[in-house]
């Protein structure tokens, strides 16, 4: 508001100082007022403006470059004022915004919003958004130059995704939430495809909950199941790995690159952890202490075939688990699928 509050101030004043331009003005005088109102507009304006031409070197760049670089305006322009080839714009979105600024030039894309990392003088990373255009030889039609006006968003950017990363979080235990869940499950299982690899899934329920809910009461029950959560969490920490709360006392855990045996010997570990926590259960008529059931399955990456993937993974890992529960409860039930066309078996 400052910065708009001097522009017009400054209108003002050049209104009060020039009666031609306070009256009718003439041709050259209102060309000559509408450029001193744009070159104050650049100047106050807290975006950033660049313009350069085809060969990428800077016609223009306004004042305001320095505070969201870093650098001064004489440094910049020292520079070349590239800003795509000088090392501004940080390395793994370069290639996007060169791609971006070829298109314009090649006027294919005149108009377009672009968000993109640059470097700073002092080291940091921010996000910035720019509006870019074609200026075009009014003559020949081709494009002659390219615009941006560039600001600062990186506090929009933090913002987005830490509310991203809280949409994905379950909010009783903290882990990763069903819709994470199945969007893991997707990427996954398309990546298994591309590296012909296996996948792995652990369903995991704790045994005899609602009993357990009974005998101690809802907030002791919240507490059991962010107490397995944890367990399970600390038992899921390699690349890929996700642990998620599926659903009600149910949680999950998407193992990629991971063969049948890796697999089993996971959930075992995910059983123990639980088991040793040693959490009283007054109402589980098999043991005294909380347990899991799980069940575990893999598949092999393989084109074709009928059994639709990954809900096929999703749906043997579940008839496991039922196994599991009905098979006497602190177990772990395996289901291997060697690829699409060929039938599941079970293993204990």
């Amino acid at each position: 508001m400052k910065r708009l509050g001097k522009f017009a101030g400054a209108l003002v004043q050049r209104l009060r100082s020039d009666p031609k331009e306070a009256g009718k003005p003439t041709e050259a005088g209102r060309q000559s007022f509408e450029q001193e109102s744009l070159k104050l507009l650049a100047e106050n304006c807290g975006d950033v403006i660049f313009r350069f031409g085809l060969d990428g070197q800077a016609r223009y760049i306004s004042p305001s470059v320095e505070r969201l670089y870093g650098y001064t305006l004489s440094e910049i322009y020292a520079m070349g004022g590239n800003v795509v080839e000088n090392g501004f714009i940080y390395d793994d979105d370069q290639e996007k915004v060169a791609s971006a600024v070829h298109e314009h030039f090649s006027g294919t894309l005149p108009h377009m919003k672009l968000e993109f990392r640059i470097k700073r003088r002092d080291g940091a990373v921010i996000w910035v958004e720019t509006n870019c255009s074609t200026i075009f030889d009014p003559q020949t039609g081709r494009p002659t130059d390219i615009v941006f006006t560039m600001r600062d968003i990186h506090e929009k950017k933090i913002l987005e995704a830490q509310l991203e990363a809280f949409a994905r979080k379950d909010g009783l235990t903290g882990i990763a939430n069903r819709r994470s869940f199945d969007e893991s499950l997707e990427k996954e299982w398309r990546r298994a495809l591309g590296e012909n690899n296996a996948l792995s899934l652990l369903i995991i329920d704790i045994d005899c909950f609602k009993a357990f809910n009974d005998a101690n009461g809802h907030q002791a029950g919240d507490d059991c199941l962010r107490t397995a959560a944890a367990a399970i969490a600390e038992n899921a920490t390699r690349e890929g790995e996700l642990a998620a709360r599926y659903g009600g006392e149910e949680f999950a855990v998407i193992l990629p690159r991971t063969d049948y045996n890796r697999a089993l010997a996971a959930g075992e570990r995910i059983r123990s952890a639980i088991e040793a926590l040693a959490v009283p259960h007054p109402g589980y008529e098999v043991g005294s202490v909380v347990t899991v059931s799980v069940g575990v399955a893999t598949a092999m990456a393989a084109s074709g075939g009928t059994i639709e993937m990954p809900h096929g993974l999703l749906q043997a890992a579940d008839t496991a688990l039922y196994k599991a529960k009905t098979g006497g409860r602190n177990r772990i039930e395996g289901a291997l699928l060697f690829s699409p066309r060929e039938a599941t078996r079970t293993a204990a």
